[in-house]
């Protein structure tokens, strides 16, 4: 069970199903829909800024106007595969963020980094059963090589969207890869090793 979800002063409670799980990777589903396609830019109360949704399908190329693309090489290549011409997916949303992580076990500052790319099929008949996106985690992460350099892991969580397109009863796929280190440059190397390889199981998807 997640964590309760606040909505203006009141709580709900966000359930959970786990399909796979393991050292490193983690398949779930959720039953709360916290996400309209599109979106327009907001400002939150802490000061930061989500900057709206771009519809890229198809144009791959302008992934780098997107903010939140300029902070990482990983994501961006995980926006353009996802949004290439022939793609059976597109993106909805992107961001990732450094954080400490304490206590290390070497008792000192250890740090992560985090991340998540929603994407969904473009055509809203495919994101109208949760299985479809389950059977899409699963073949992403089945394309994903472990690393024996990087300490890096991958969780896939399906969502029930408010509405997609103006369809409703629809599903997105958030994938969610992070990297961990003791220093915060190793923890972006590995990110940036775990957002690749996600981008590149995602180019070897049919369309």
């Amino acid at each position: 069970m997640n964590p309760p979800t606040r909505f203006s002063g009141y709580i709900v409670i966000m359930a959970e199903i786990v399909h796979h799980e393991g050292p490193g990777y983690r398949i779930a589903q959720t039953d709360i829909p916290m996400t309209a396609i599109p979106y327009p830019a907001v400002e939150r109360q802490d000061g930061n800024v989500n900057h709206g949704f771009f519809d890229l399908r198809d144009h791959p190329e302008l992934a780098d106007q997107i903010p939140e693309v300029q902070k990482s090489r990983g994501i961006g290549d995980i926006v353009r595969a996802a949004n290439a011409k022939g793609s059976a997916i597109m993106t909805l949303g992107c961001e990732c963020a450094l954080s400490p992580v304490e206590p290390s076990p070497e008792g000192t500052r250890s740090w992560r980094v985090g991340s998540y790319v929603s994407v969904a099929f473009r055509d809203p008949r495919r994101n109208s059963e949760p299985s479809a996106l389950v059977r899409l985690a699963e073949t992403i992460l089945s394309r994903i090589p472990p690393s024996e350099e990087h300490h890096i892991g991958f969780e896939f969580l399906v969502e029930p969207l408010k509405v997609f397109f103006e369809h409703e009863g629809q599903y997105e796929l958030t994938l969610k890869p992070e990297g961990h280190g003791r220093t915060e440059e190793e923890a972006w190397r590995a990110f940036e090793h775990a957002a690749g390889a996600v981008a590149t199981a995602i180019g070897t998807l049919p369309g």
